[in-house]
């Protein structure tokens, strides 16, 4: 069985774009992830509660799709990834 292990990922204010030290993170998550190949991966991008209800929700897509883009560049198969956007409805973390 794949070692449980989560990395939370943070972004700036209205930003879904990765900076170099979340994606150095996400690197060193991928290189967890080539090394287990049943690992299932769960995204879950969050906001804080500025703005509107369904902008937060577009923003925490967009952070989640970002996520596993970087991911993707890894060749990390799309078939073990699965997305939840929450908006601001819940804490921030990257499972």
């Amino acid at each position: 069985q794949a070692p449980a292990t989560k990395t939370a990922v943070y972004f700036g204010v209205s930003a879904d774009s990765l900076d170099a030290k979340t994606r150095a993170s996400l690197d060193s998550f991928a290189r967890i992830a080539k090394s287990n190949p049943d690992i299932e991966l769960l995204v879950t991008a969050y906001t804080d509660d500025r703005g509107n209800t369904d902008k937060n929700k577009a923003l925490a897509t967009r952070r989640a799709n970002a996520v596993v883009a970087h991911l993707s560049q890894h060749n990390i198969s799309t078939q073990t990834k699965n997305i939840a956007a929450k908006g601001e409805l819940h804490i921030a973390f990257f499972y």
